[in-house]
């Protein structure tokens, strides 16, 4: 058998700086990308000697968390206006979405319809939308959680139904369907079906808006 060839002292010594040579030009190189993403270098010294993977996926985690406090959210609040329900408005909410979360998108749709004319024995509710960067979901959540104790009113605080970029069609339709079964006013419902598909969902879903409309054979979409 022959003989595997010794490495010598200095064929060590060469790898070992051709090595140290390479850890450091990539330890620069990164140090520019963690720079370029507004972190101090020092603040993050140690990722400049992680494996390549492991570097490069934190780098695109900086990336998604950027674009999604950037991105567009929709968010829909209810809110029971006389304050007199007997059980928690949290849990009325949690209650429709839980009960109707099996049901198909077309019994939800055709159910939406129904509520339109119909006065159920139900909460009198109320509903506001807005469209809000990711950047400020929490700090406006807590704003409407507390709005009414700032005015000083013993009324139910906002609670939000939904919260989301309208891409899921069935998650937006189980709040679209939980907010009309707890509106009480026909006409407040036709406002916010109007307002939802022609001035917010447009924002941050297009296609969706446009699907709803055709779902719900809106006639001024």
């Amino acid at each position: 058998m022959a003989k595997k060839k010794s490495v010598s002292g200095e064929d060590r010594k060469l790898k070992q700086k051709e090595f140290n040579k390479k850890r450091a030009r990539i330890a620069k190189q990164r140090s520019e990308i963690i720079k370029s993403l507004g972190f101090k270098v020092k603040d993050h010294s140690s990722k400049r000697y992680w494996k390549e993977s492991r570097f490069n996926e934190w780098v695109r985690s900086v990336e998604r968390e950027r674009q999604k406090k950037n991105d567009l959210y929709l968010q829909i609040y209810w809110k029971e206006k006389t304050g007199t329900t007997f059980d928690s408005p949290n849990n009325i909410v949690n209650q429709f979405k839980k009960e109707y979360s099996h049901m198909s998108q077309e019994y939800l749709i055709k159910s939406i319809q129904g509520f339109m004319t119909a006065r159920l024995p139900a909460e009198i509710g109320t509903v506001q939308m807005t469209v809000i960067k990711g950047s400020q979901l929490k700090s406006y959540r807590n704003f409407m959680r507390n709005f009414d104790s700032m005015k000083m009113i013993d009324m139910h605080d906002w609670i939000l139904v939904y919260e989301g970029k309208g891409v899921r069609y069935k998650e937006l339709l189980l709040a679209v369907h939980t907010v009309m079964r707890l509106l009480y006013d026909n006409e407040e419902k036709a406002q916010f079906i109007s307002d939802l598909i022609l001035k917010y969902l447009p924002q941050v879903n297009m296609k969706n808006a446009k699907r709803l409309a055709k779902d719900l054979r809106w006639r001024d979409f």
